[in-house]
């Protein structure tokens, strides 16, 4: 389960939102030598699902397309990948995949100048993660 915040302001526009979202991890293989200070985890593939709300308040300087957007986004799909430990309380977790994002709320105007991937887009939705934590 996981849950996040977003909030951005520049000089053209301010954007707030929030998500949440569930994955399932299943572990294909996993480590078992917990002596070493660094050692492997396991390999997990996980299906996941997500929604997401952002709000836009966009403001460009020469006042084209100036507006409130409003988007939210439900996201399903399969990521893979590997976790390590360091000194049996410090984790590392990498996992690649995708899968579809649906969105509804406003369509963009300013298209792919607002995001990296435009959040009024529907389609398939690539993601890489990085994730650094502390098991207690």
């Amino acid at each position: 389960m996981s849950a996040g915040f977003t909030l951005r302001e520049d000089y053209e526009e301010e954007i707030l939102g929030y998500n949440a979202g569930l994955a399932l991890r299943f572990y294909a293989f996993q480590g078992n030598e917990r002596e070493q200070f660094f050692r492997f985890g396991g390999v997990y593939f996980s299906p996941y699902a997500s929604y997401r709300e952002i709000n836009v308040e966009y403001k460009p300087s020469h006042y084209q397309g100036a507006g409130d957007y409003r988007y939210q986004l439900i996201h399903a799909g399969v990521m893979g990948g590997v976790k390590f430990f360091m000194a049996d309380r410090l984790t590392f977790d990498f996992s690649l995949g995708g899968g579809l994002q649906y969105s509804f709320g406003d369509e963009s105007e300013n298209g792919l100048y607002m995001f990296v991937v435009d959040p009024a887009y529907s389609g398939i939705y690539p993601r890489a993660n990085f994730t650094f934590g502390f098991r207690f």
